[in-house]
């Protein structure tokens, strides 16, 4: 009745009533074959269809508790505080939800420009400089045949559960958002009998939280690996070395920047990655158990957990296309991928040219001698600590180093 434009002007049907549940979770489920989803005659009857305003309605406000309780069990009285028909994308009925909505629009578009414009200005001036300086010894990683620890067991383990759960979080949630879509196919085909795609999204969410509180613990309990969340603090030299970046690449500073044990680049990722995943695991657990949200909140609270969940996770899956692969993958000094991830090791290359002052702390440790001449700092292996290379068997830094 809805979908018939005769139909609704004949009888002055809102028109927003088919799109929103259509966007709804409801309406998505149904999309994506679920039998067992609610659909518009299970609020609103089928022959004894009534206004609203009519008390006799079933969706009448002092009836929602009564008609919605059928499948949520126990929700009260509060769902009947503010609208059940609502458009997250477009237009949100409730102050907060269009807070919300704002907030990200106006967040996303410049963080993502500006990840984008950062990394391509990047990568063409190393590819600009390595033309020019291809004669130079130790412009990409590898070339020196040494290696350090970057990432011990520990950190490892954590990184591992983050990219099994990531991509698959990923893919099964979109393909709720977008269960038409031809890739979405495969997570949608038992639908009908089993959740599965849900099924998934919530083991795969478990993965990362686990993966997460582990790394916590870690930090928690060492001591010594601990002091990376110090390193990892934001200062203000992160600030000025982000200008000085983006001057040298446009070729206005002739000095190459030089970072600590962490750049800005990474902080920014590190801090961004717990504040994104504590975010979406609130707003997560919210519709995960939605009869515990729907029986102690209004509605208008799920409605703000749709938003931030949908904002956060394209502005997550975004930064990590943008941000992260570009460090590992694109980036011309560690293409075609940086390999820590693996067994946590990276070639000294890697600090020469841009962290030498780490280089020189880690000589101060005893761990590596670092020497700078005038063309490049230059690193020689501890005499106790053997160097990897290659066609020999491998060695490392202390394991606890990182």
């Amino acid at each position: 009745c809805h979908a018939d434009a005769r139909l609704a002007r004949l009888y002055d049907l809102p028109a927003d009533r088919l799109p929103s549940y259509a966007d709804s979770f409801h309406g998505l489920a149904v999309r994506e074959g679920t039998l067992t989803a609610a659909n518009c005659a299970s609020c609103h009857g089928v022959h004894a269809i009534l206004r609203s305003s009519d008390p006799r309605s079933t969706v009448n406000a002092a009836n929602l508790g009564k008609t919605c309780g059928q499948c949520h069990a126990g929700i009260g009285e509060k769902l009947a505080i503010g609208p059940v028909h609502v458009r997250i994308a477009t237009a949100p009925a409730h102050p907060v939800v269009r807070w919300i909505r704002r907030l990200y629009l106006a967040i996303i578009p410049p963080t993502l420009g500006f990840m984008l414009l950062h990394n391509l200005l990047d990568w063409f001036a190393k590819l600009r400089r390595h033309r020019r300086s291809a004669h130079r010894p130790g412009f990409g990683l590898g070339n020196s045949q040494e290696y350090l620890l970057r990432m011990n067991v520990c950190f490892r383990i954590a990184h591992w559960g983050v990219m099994l759960s990531f991509p698959a979080l990923v893919f099964t949630g979109f393909a709720l958002k977008y269960p038409d879509s031809w890739w979405s196919a495969p997570f949608l085909l038992w639908g009908k009998q089993v959740a599965f795609r849900g099924l998934l999204h919530r083991t795969a969410a478990i993965v990362l939280l686990a993966s997460t509180l582990y790394h916590l613990l870690h930090l928690a309990l060492n001591q010594r690996d601990r002091r990376l969340l110090l390193a990892m603090l934001p200062k203000w030299k992160d600030a000025t070395d982000l200008a000085d970046v983006v001057r040298y690449n446009l070729n206005l500073r002739k000095e190459e920047p030089q970072f600590g044990k962490f750049n800005y680049a990474e902080k920014i990722e590190y801090w961004a990655f717990l504040w994104g995943t504590a975010v979406m695991a609130i707003s997560g657990f919210l519709l995960w158990f939605n009869n515990f949200a729907l029986r102690h909140f209004p509605k208008w609270i799920t409605d703000a957990a749709t938003a931030v969940h949908w904002y956060e996770a394209l502005l997550a899956t975004f930064s990590v296309l943008l941000w992260h692969f570009y460090m590992v993958v694109f980036d011309p000094l560690v293409y075609p991928m940086d390999t820590a991830w693996l067994d946590g090791k990276v070639p000294a290359d890697h600090y020469r040219h841009s962290r030498p002052g780490y280089l020189r702390a880690l000589g101060r440790a005893g761990l590596v001698t670092a020497v700078k001449d005038e063309a490049s700092p230059q690193v020689q292996s501890n005499p106790a600590i053997k160097p990897e290379t290659k066609g020999k068997s491998r060695s490392s830094l202390p394991e606890g180093h990182s």
